[in-house]
């Protein structure tokens, strides 16, 4: 008989073995199956990613561009300024000679 009990020990232990072995592999299954579950969105991130770098590389661009238009302008603006100034000069002085022209 105690060939028998030492078999059935035997295979009690390995049956508890198995038991936990089974444990042990659907806990790893669930963790993967999180660990998929986690990695899943990440694609879509970063393309979501990629579209806000793109976005902020034009926001930079158009800041960039409008800054440079902003300088094109004053500096239109500084010349058309001046031609008035010249222009408001000659005015002046041709009324000034008009009045001497007159006086004489």
């Amino acid at each position: 008989m105690s060939g028998q009990s030492s078999s059935k020990d035997i295979d009690r232990k390995i049956g508890v073995v198995i038991e936990h072995m089974n444990d042990q592999f659907e806990r790893v299954l669930e963790a993967v199956q999180s660990m998929t579950e986690t990695i899943k969105p990440l694609p879509k991130m970063g393309e979501r990613i990629e579209k806000i770098e793109r976005e902020v590389k034009l926001i930079g661009l158009t800041a960039y561009s409008s800054v440079h238009n902003i300088e094109v302008i004053k500096v239109r603006s500084e010349k058309i300024i001046e031609e008035l100034n010249e222009i408001k000069d000659s005015l002046v002085n041709h009324k000034q000679r008009i009045k001497q022209l007159e006086t004489a």
